[in-house]
């Protein structure tokens, strides 16, 4: 038999699907927390007890998404001893992450206008935007970058460059040449940064 922690959590991670898909379906202004009740077999007040409103449950669902955009990453870059190459690669992975239209409308469309640039970036900053902080840090310690290099505001640059690549992708035409030109254009100014 569950106990009521278990319960709690079980609730909570119901209400967070349920929201996530009724987020990317009809984007945070549209969304219905009915809608999102319904479809998570909850009740309003248990919406309301694990969340003060809806933007509340929004920021839970922009958090989650951007902690599995970075874990995503974090996943598939850990036991690469090259970090230059690391980053490289993590880069390809936020790309097409990013480009999945859930993940683009939740996290680069309606998470900043929703929650605000301040509170989206501090977001970020735990999540995809750390996995590309470190990933520079690792490449810097390794002597890929010059050790005067300022990784922060390299990291915020280079993750405004990709976030709109994001946007280049998603709305071309022609989606698997905007991709392959958006990697190229990142891989060279990554290699523009090497020491």
């Amino acid at each position: 038999m569950a106990t009521n922690e278990q319960r709690t959590a079980r609730t909570r991670a119901g209400l967070l699907k349920a929201a996530r898909a009724e987020f990317a379906a009809h984007g945070y202004a549209d969304a219905a927390t009915t809608a999102i009740v319904s479809r998570a077999s909850a009740t309003r007040g248990a919406l309301y007890h694990h969340f003060k409103d809806k933007l509340a449950l929004f920021d839970a669902v922009v958090e989650a998404e951007d902690a599995r955009l970075a874990q995503l990453i974090d996943d598939a870059t850990e036991d690469m001893p090259d970090a230059f190459a690391s980053l490289r690669h993590g880069i390809g992975i936020y790309l097409d992450t990013a480009t999945a239209p859930a993940t683009r409308r939740i996290l680069m469309l309606d998470g900043p206008s929703a929650l605000g640039w301040t509170r989206w970036r501090e977001i970020q900053s735990r999540h995809s935007l750390r996995t590309l902080r470190e990933g520079l840090e690792a490449a810097q310690t390794q002597g890929a970058l010059p050790p005067d290099l300022s990784v922060p505001v390299t990291a915020s640059l280079f993750a405004a460059a990709l976030d709109e690549a994001v946007h280049v992708i998603a709305e071309s035409r022609n989606r698997k040449q905007a991709r392959a030109q958006a990697v190229a254009a990142a891989e060279a100014m990554l290699d523009g940064l090497k020491a």
